[in-house]
């Protein structure tokens, strides 16, 4: 099947912080990430989500006020985020530029699901554009997470971001900077 990936990205530098991967988006693995980020990196004071069911779920988000999905009942209790004092965020629906982490799924659809070790799996970016060896190979989920985390890590580390806040920078260096002055 198709991997999912949720990750989170620091907005400024750009770091992708955590990541987690399963079948189909899902709550568990949002939280999962949610949480890695945390423990590496501390509590965020905002946080900008994608509208989906998996990051509105009310484990994660219960008793915010600017939720857009599910009924909100007064007896609802208070998620994670709002318990941790974490404001919420909401990308605007159908806009993929109103979520910068977006452009990072786009570079690991460029460059982490072409890898050489992914020949004969690799699925095309749309249904029509499938390649000629598809479905050929499929690859381990150990294989699959340890190219993922080489690329993802590759994806921080590479010199040369452009960004105004990495001014040449990798983002890994541009985090450093950050985080070390919050």
């Amino acid at each position: 099947n198709r991997p999912q990936i949720v990750a989170f990205q620091d907005l400024y530098s750009s770091k992708i912080l955590s990541w987690r991967v399963d079948h189909d988006p899902n709550k568990i693995m949002v939280i999962a990430a949610f949480g890695e980020m945390i423990e590496n990196w501390g509590i965020p004071r905002h946080c900008l989500f994608d509208n989906g069911r998996e990051f509105a779920n009310k484990w994660l988000t219960g008793g915010a006020k600017t939720r857009f999905r599910f009924k909100i009942r007064e007896d609802d209790p208070l998620g994670v985020l709002p318990l941790l004092g974490v404001e919420v965020h909401w990308a605007t629906p159908a806009h993929g530029q109103a979520k910068p982490v977006e452009r990072a799924f786009g570079g690991f659809a460029r460059d982490i699901a072409k890898d050489p070790r992914f020949s004969g799996a690799y699925v095309g970016n749309r249904p029509d554009a499938k390649p000629e060896n598809y479905g050929s190979r499929a690859i381990p989920a150990e294989i699959f997470l340890k190219v993922l985390a080489e690329g993802i890590a590759e994806h921080n580390a590479r010199q040369g971001r452009l960004s105004p806040t990495a001014q040449g920078r990798a983002f890994d260096a541009t985090f450093a900077e950050s985080y070390a002055a919050a």
